[in-house]
């Protein structure tokens, strides 16, 4: 859905939120140059649980993606990454909070 910032998602929040509460994944919150950033990682339990699910073949295709999608924005600055969005996506950008 369009939000201030960019492309907002409350089910990203929720799932998020449940991974890790299941104990499947760490946050690290960080303030740098670009502003606040959080990083997230699989816990050794969440990296167990990534491997089981590799026996479904359909689900190691979309890792896949996911590993290119990582590989490709991963370090890109936050800052360059919300402009890249705005660009490629201005239809998921608020209409008052944001300017070219």
């Amino acid at each position: 859905m369009p939000y201030h910032y960019g492309p907002f998602s409350r089910q990203l929040y929720f799932d998020v939120n449940l991974l890790r509460s299941q104990g499947l994944i760490e946050e690290k919150t960080s303030l740098d140059g670009s502003g606040f950033s959080r990083e997230y990682r699989l816990t050794a339990r969440g990296i167990d649980q990534v491997k089981s699910m590799f026996q479904d073949a359909q689900l190691e295709k979309i890792y896949d993606i996911v590993r290119e999608v990582k590989r490709k924005y991963n370090e890109m600055p936050l800052a360059n990454l919300v402009e890249f969005t705005h660009k490629e996506f201005p239809e998921y950008v608020g209409k008052h909070t944001y300017n070219h």
